[in-house]
């Protein structure tokens, strides 16, 4: 299983950023200890110094598939493909 996690703060260099996301990391570690735990960070060394269990993700993935996931046809589903070729997006 692979958990997602989104803290409050890419740098992890305020203190208490960091403390809720230390906390965070321990609870669900322990509740899931098979799990892989993968954090939004632009500091990936200073995550795998402190929790190396975990694993570092891009920031700028999550913003691309945001954008993705937001495009006007994906907010009413497949609906988009019931249209006539010449109604639907490029």
């Amino acid at each position: 299983m692979r958990i997602l996690i989104e803290n409050g703060c890419y740098e992890i260099k305020n203190i208490g950023d960091w403390a809720m996301l230390e906390v965070a990391l321990q609870r669900i570690h322990t509740m899931f200890p098979e799990a892989e735990l993968l954090v939004f960070t632009i500091t990936p060394d200073t995550l795998r110094r402190y929790f190396p269990e975990a694993t570092t993700i891009s920031p700028d993935i999550k913003d691309k598939g945001l954008r993705l996931w937001c495009q006007p046809w994906n907010i009413l589903g497949g609906l988009h493909k019931l249209l006539p070729k010449a109604a639907q997006p490029l």
